[in-house]
């Protein structure tokens, strides 16, 4: 314990006093396309296309809505207002969010590698070296859905990527995901993963499982029949697994253990988004570190959708780090949840969580990247670099000597870690 007391005459933090650009020393592995738009774009896009928010209809004065042009019905501050949380939300209430950042993209490849862009901008400013990202590209096509649409979705975000990684360094691996009941379109998403193998699609990712159980047990008895997952995308996540694709699964946000357990064992999930409810598993998330199954965390958006309780003092976040579970931290969803990921950092470090777990964290998702093993080792370099430790050795003693932990931290375990 510091014998030190701060001061509370005069304050010290901020504004930000660094010139040079921060670090590319970060790897972020899981963000929702659709939820990493920046507010400003969102506006602009929406101003240009004429496009109101969802209850807009309810605000505006009908005598007076003739004699507002258009374009200036509608303000930034009021996009901001209706898209960053103010209190907790619900999935309904995300998803209807979200649903605004589609439509706006919905046919407009032109914007789509726009936003494509700027994503990769905000990871550089966020001191990101890679992160991979997940687009659904079925989502920003209206009517005709045919393949070579979707191709056309698939292509222009992989050039935009690559164009703009030229710019900013920020590299992107792109994730193509399909919901849950999507069967003859998770077969295009799987040939689509195999086409495009060598162009930075580094692997597919399935949703739709994971929702708040407690109503479905309810009506059905208690029965979990409901978890089992579809023999469809068991048969595509196999063919998958024989292609040599990479395999992520949403799981464990509001399902229960056994949705991590069935994505592991039916679908040979590599990634598990979310896992919160693995920890309601001693057995299971036993087996999770100790098989290395890595798991992304959003820590801002568990709390606003309350997959994780307010009232739940010991976040299974902190309890990853404090456990050495092969964990990452996330934004996830920054249109949501109004910051990117060093937002995301400083909320779990006032949860407690040191430079230690933090650097941790990095290389868990370097390591875990879904790269070919040659561009892995490449990005570890890189990430030894920028922490000024080129030497494996001297980095991994930096990290194992508990750096940034006070005296009474030190009875933990020390990570072990190697790079």
């Amino acid at each position: 314990m510091s014998n030190f007391t701060c001061g509370h005459n005069f304050h010290l933090s901020g504004p930000k006093r660094t010139q040079q650009p921060v670090p590319q020393s970060r790897v972020e592995l899981y963000l929702l396309f659709e939820g990493c738009i920046r507010h400003s774009t969102l506006w602009e896009l929406m101003v240009q296309k004429s496009m109101k928010l969802p209850c807009r209809d309810e605000e505006v004065d009908e005598e007076a809505e003739e004699e507002i042009p258009k374009n200036l019905k509608l303000k930034l501050k009021d996009v901001i207002s209706y898209m960053v949380f103010s209190k907790p939300l619900s999935n309904q209430d995300i998803s209807e969010k979200l649903k605004l950042c589609i439509d706006v993209l919905l046919d407009d490849l032109e914007a789509l590698e726009r936003v494509c862009m700027e994503i990769s901008e905000d990871a550089r400013e966020n001191g990101v070296k890679y992160f991979e990202i997940s687009l659904d590209p079925y989502k920003f096509i209206s009517k005709d859905k045919s393949s070579s649409r979707v191709l056309d979705v698939v292509r222009t975000a992989l050039a935009a990527f690559k164009k703009a990684e030229e710019l900013t360094e920020a590299k992107a691996g792109v994730l193509l995901q399909y919901q849950k009941g999507m069967t003859e379109e998770s077969k295009e998403i799987l040939k689509l993963c195999q086409d495009f193998k060598e162009e930075n699609v580094v692997g597919i990712e399935l949703a739709g499982y994971d929702f708040n159980i407690e109503a479905v047990v309810a009506e059905d008895s208690g029965s979990l029949d409901f978890l089992l997952f579809n023999p469809d995308d068991i048969a595509i996540f196999e063919e998958a697994k024989q292609s040599k694709i990479h395999r992520s699964v949403q799981a464990g946000e509001f399902g229960p253990s056994d949705v991590i357990f069935q994505a592991i064992e039916k679908l040979g999930a590599e990634r598990i988004v979310f896992g919160y409810s693995v920890t309601q598993d001693a057995s299971l998330y036993h087996d999770c570190i100790i098989n290395k199954i890595h798991i992304c965390t959003t820590p801002t958006l568990s709390c606003i959708n309350g997959s994780v309780g307010l009232d739940k003092f010991y976040h299974p976040v902190v309890q990853f780090a404090e456990e050495n579970a092969n964990f990452s931290v996330n934004s996830g969803l920054p249109v949501i949840t109004g910051g990117c990921l060093t937002q995301e950092l400083d909320l779990v470090k006032s949860w407690g969580l040191t430079e230690t777990h933090m650097a941790k964290a990095v290389f868990n998702a370097a390591r875990s990247a879904f790269l070919e093993d040659k561009s892995k080792k490449e990005l570890q370099k890189d990430l030894r670099k920028a922490f000024g430790m080129e030497d494996k050795v001297e980095l991994e003693i930096m990290i194992n000597h508990n750096c940034g932990m006070s005296d009474e931290d030190g009875v933990q375990k020390k990570l072990k870690v190697s790079f």
